[in-house]
């Protein structure tokens, strides 16, 4: 019994993406004591950043974010490289402020365009007046989840089978 295959022209694509994710890294130093980074987050696209605000005073007060664009909206300098903010997401810009009550946790996030793939230290700095800037920001490889995504595709302009004793 002879079988014969035949495959011509045949083409593997392999794409790599790169993500990287940071839980509470390590910071040199900070401006205000009651906000946290909780996650900072690479994708193909932007860099997204988990911050938590935990109001330690005896009062209830508003905290907002200024909106892209804006003088005092948040950006990452990396070896003087600016990277601007894009978006905020669960908490009020500058038209419309969030209320945190004492001992009240707020959970936000902001994003940010793409930092380059081989960084390992940033800053976070809230625009020129700000004080929520966070200083030598450690996104390196020892303290993140690295994963990598492989896609494949195959593609055949002809493939033949060839039994004879099927014919």
């Amino acid at each position: 019994m002879k079988h014969t295959i035949l495959f011509l022209t045949a083409f593997l694509f392999t794409q790599i993406t790169f993500a990287q994710s940071v839980s509470y890294p390590d910071i040199d130093s900070k401006g205000e004591k009651d906000v946290y980074i909780k996650s900072i987050e690479t994708t193909e696209y932007s860099t997204n950043v988990t911050f938590i605000h935990k109001n330690s005073k005896s009062s209830g007060h508003y905290i907002l974010l200024n909106p892209p664009g804006h003088k005092d909206a948040y950006y990452i300098r990396i070896n003087g490289a600016k990277f601007n903010l894009l978006s905020t997401q669960n908490i009020g810009n500058k038209d419309g402020i969030t209320a945190v009550m004492p001992n009240e946790t707020i959970e936000f996030s902001a994003k940010f365009e793409k930092i380059p793939s081989y960084t390992t230290t940033l800053d976070l700095i809230e625009g020129v007046t700000g004080t929520w800037g966070f200083y030598g920001v450690r996104i390196n490889k020892q303290n993140a989840t690295s994963s990598e995504a492989e896609k494949f595709r195959i593609d055949y302009d002809l493939v033949s089978l060839y039994n004879r004793h099927l014919s």
